[in-house]
């Protein structure tokens, strides 16, 4: 379950920088919190695109309106049992590979 959360997590992020050309990452931890929070087995992965789409787009959406408008890269951590947004300075460029 903690792969299936990681890609779900993973297309949002491509879905952001597409829309929003914004950068983001996931601590590992988010992953891991979705997957646990969000596994019920008689719903599969649905139950998972629902909670990611309330409990990490969600919170996601509003911080890129509001405090983090035209920042280049966000992360996504945990924090006190819940998803939240941040500024991040992360070198894109090392991470992509390119120089």
């Amino acid at each position: 379950i903690k792969k299936i959360a990681a890609m779900r997590l993973s297309e949002l992020t491509a879905w952001v920088e597409q829309e929003h050309k914004v950068e983001v990452q996931f601590d590992d931890a988010v992953a891991e919190w979705v997957a646990s929070k969000s596994y019920k087995p008689e719903f599969g992965a649905r139950e998972l695109a629902r909670f990611i789409y309330t409990e990490v787009r969600g919170p996601l959406s509003l911080a890129l309106l509001e405090k983090l408008r035209g920042v280049p890269a966000i992360r996504g951590m945990m924090v006190e049992g819940a998803v939240r947004f941040e500024a991040s300075y992360f070198d894109t460029k090392a991470r992509l590979g390119t120089s």
